[in-house]
């Protein structure tokens, strides 16, 4: 564990010497993490959930290690990651903005209540059927 008065006790240069020679070992461990999600998705064609939930599962008792550090590290070159469609960011951005047409709230109201008409219509045009099959089928009961 750490002690978090050990700055007061070592000196900056033991504590930068202890950095340099960790730091290696740490930058291999999070370059392993799409070294591992390869191996498993693409050769042992594990889905994407499973792999990282392998993964998670199985060094989870590492102090630190959380499924945000596999999400991370995940490689950019495999198929297997879903990958999240990200709105542009600003929405004024001069990288390129969507050609739909924005519609106030009124415009967005009057298109949902015309949405909402339509599948009534549908709804009301198939219920109308089954009565009319029903009442066919009655019909056919009550002569026999």
């Amino acid at each position: 564990m750490i002690d978090p008065g050990e700055y007061q006790s070592r000196s900056y240069e033991e504590l930068s010497e202890e950095f340099k020679r960790l730091y290696p070992t740490v930058v291999r461990a999070f370059e392993l993490i799409p070294l591992m999600y390869n191996r498993l998705t693409l050769v042992d064609n594990f889905v994407h959930k499973a792999a990282v939930a392998k993964i998670y599962y199985d060094h989870k008792h590492l102090r630190g290690f959380s499924e945000r550090n596999i999400r991370r590290h995940l490689p950019l070159d495999n198929e297997v990651i879903p990958r999240r469609v990200r709105p542009f960011w600003p929405k004024n951005s001069s990288t390129g903005t969507s050609n739909r047409k924005q519609l106030s709230n009124s415009e967005h109201l009057y298109v949902c209540v015309q949405i909402e008409n339509q599948i009534l219509r549908f709804v009301i045009a198939v219920l109308k059927y089954k009565v009319e099959l029903l009442e066919a089928e009655l019909g056919a009961n009550n002569a026999v």
